[in-house]
């Protein structure tokens, strides 16, 4: 989970089964939740944070029961998410904060 100006956003999440593409956004001015691009590859326990210019990182995570190494991008005004060099270390249950407008994990 991340917030970034007017919204929260929720990635990824775990259906008992395997882990979710779904995302969604939570407007705090309407009060509603909104579907939003799906994640390239679907994960739990992913490490989420908003960076300074309102993209969202996701990095990390499990798609079952084996850890990813695989980093996301979502920028909000394209509706997409974009993949990024992936971690040398796949984990999950990770930490990422923003720091001088990066992503540190």
């Amino acid at each position: 989970m991340a917030a970034c100006g007017e919204s929260v956003y929720v990635i990824g999440g775990w259906s008992g089964c395997s882990g979710l593409s779904l995302c969604e956004s939570y407007n705090t001015d309407t009060q509603t939740w909104s579907p939003i691009a799906d994640l390239n590859v679907g994960r739990s326990q992913v490490a989420v944070c908003a960076l300074d210019d309102g993209r969202i990182v996701a990095a990390g995570g499990s798609d079952a029961w084996n850890c990813t190494n695989t980093v996301e991008v979502y920028d909000p005004q394209a509706n997409k998410w974009s993949l990024l060099p992936s971690l040398a270390l796949a984990r999950r249950g990770a930490g990422v904060t923003c720091f001088n407008s990066k992503s540190l994990l």
